[in-house]
């Protein structure tokens, strides 16, 4: 009949089961038990229910009755809609879902489609969708959340919930409304932002307001957060202010930077002004052939350090490797399994940040700098590394530690690129390849 849907029961591309026959039947439906659920219709096509559609269901899953009148339940939940996400003949999946991850979601949720485009989004839902923080049938939060918003991002955010001890709170943080600020799913804006600073803080704070209480300086296009803590200013500093400031900043000396008190023109630019005073620095940090991209882009020494106050010593605007991870977030955007302790620790352990003679901003030598913590290596592998009669077949380049091993994370033991019990062997001793 033309009004029954094939594709309820059928897979129209493939399937393992004959007569392509969706893979995970409904129980009545794969026993054909169809009276189970329906009566014989008087007229083809016509589909006739035992019972009301929204009591059918509940008569084998009498446990899901009760979420109905539950009020924090899923709307087709409270509707008892079952059908508006489960199949209820056949489904490519389990729980005879209709569609799988984020894609069944957005049947209803369409002005959320658009997040797998968005510039940044936010790890649990890329790893997991939406179930990573919603239920779908019912939770106690609001949202589908199993608790309220606030406390449901600090189990995640458990550094950022300590950081906020003994700080006078941003309202919104105070309330627990991270949403405010944040969209949790993702954003064009960094930190899943819902809107670029200042065009974020306008949204409360008056900018006249803001313009008076800044010696008269055009705020408009100010990036608010070189000052102020957007989650709480540090032993109840005033304005929500950093705990470490630059010290023209914290004396009140803006001539020192500025052509004027009330004057945001330089009166050097780059890093010609912050040599003036950090004379030391260029000397010692700043002579090496390989520079680290941001001395030589944009802000400059600005890219990673604030000019007025930070919540991180040095003035950097994150500790690292958060800091470093805004950047190079694809070596860090995945949690591996094993880690190198030098990653949580400090990127510096390693690299240089500022200059280095070394590619990568290494500190040394690739295999040396290896050698000053595995300094055993060398008695206890037998590879040969370094300038020799073979190369690396993956890179091309002479082997060394990283040709095995990753320097930063990995799933496999012993940080190798690959399992080590014969997948890392095989990566370079292929058949006419170092065949072994």
């Amino acid at each position: 009949d033309r009004r029954t849907n094939c594709a309820s029961c059928h897979d129209p591309h493939s399937s393992p089961a004959g007569k392509l026959i969706k893979p995970k039947p409904h129980e009545p439906f794969k026993d054909r038990s169809c009276e189970a659920c329906h009566e014989r219709a008087k007229v083809p096509g016509e589909v006739v229910l035992t019972e009301r559609k929204e009591k059918l269901c509940f008569t084998c899953h009498s446990e899901m009755e009760k979420l109905v009148k539950n009020a924090s339940a899923h709307a087709p939940v409270r509707a008892a809609e079952c059908t508006s996400c489960h199949d209820p003949h056949a489904a490519a999946k389990d729980k005879l879902l209709k569609a799988q991850g984020e894609k069944l979601c957005f049947r209803c949720h369409a002005e959320k489609a658009d997040i797998p485009e968005r510039k940044h989004q936010h790890e649990p839902l890329l790893e997991k969708a939406c179930g990573a923080c919603h239920a779908a049938h019912v939770a106690a939060g609001k949202g589908l959340l199993p608790k309220p918003e606030k406390e449901f991002c600090l189990d995640c955010h458990s550094a950022f919930r300590k950081s906020l001890a003994g700080k006078k709170l941003h309202k919104p943080v105070a309330a627990g409304r991270c949403g405010d600020c944040h969209d949790p799913h993702g954003t064009l804006a960094p930190r899943l932002l819902v809107q670029e600073v200042p065009g974020l803080c306008v949204r409360c704070h008056d900018l006249a307001a803001a313009t008076r209480k800044h010696r008269g300086i055009d705020v408009a296009s100010a990036n608010c957060t070189t000052c102020h803590d957007p989650h709480g200013g540090a032993g109840g500093a005033p304005g929500l202010r950093y705990a470490l400031l630059h010290k023209p900043y914290a004396n009140g000396s803006c001539a020192s930077c500025h052509a004027g008190s009330a004057n945001k023109e330089l009166v050097r630019a780059g890093p010609d002004l912050c040599w003036t005073c950090h004379e030391k620095q260029r000397k010692k940090e700043f002579e090496g052939p390989v520079h680290h991209y941001p001395l030589t882009s944009g802000k400059q020494c600005g890219n990673c350090h604030s000019p007025h106050g930070a919540p991180a010593k040095a003035l950097l605007y994150r500790a690292p490797p958060a800091l470093c991870a805004d950047c190079h977030g694809q070596e860090f955007a995945r949690e591996k399994k094993f880690k190198h302790p030098p990653v949580e620790e400090g990127c510096d352990t390693c690299h240089a940040v500022h200059t280095a003679g070394q590619p990568k901003l290494l500190a040394e030598g690739l295999r040396k700098l290896c050698l000053d913590c595995h300094d055993k290596v060398p008695t206890t592998h037998a590879h040969g590394m370094g300038q020799g009669k073979y190369v690396d077949a993956v890179t091309g380049k002479h082997i060394d530690c990283v040709s095995c091993h990753s320097p930063h994370g990995s799933d496999n033991e012993k940080l190798t690129n690959a399992d080590r019990k014969s997948e890392l062997c095989k990566r370079c001793h292929k058949k006419g390849q170092h065949e072994l």
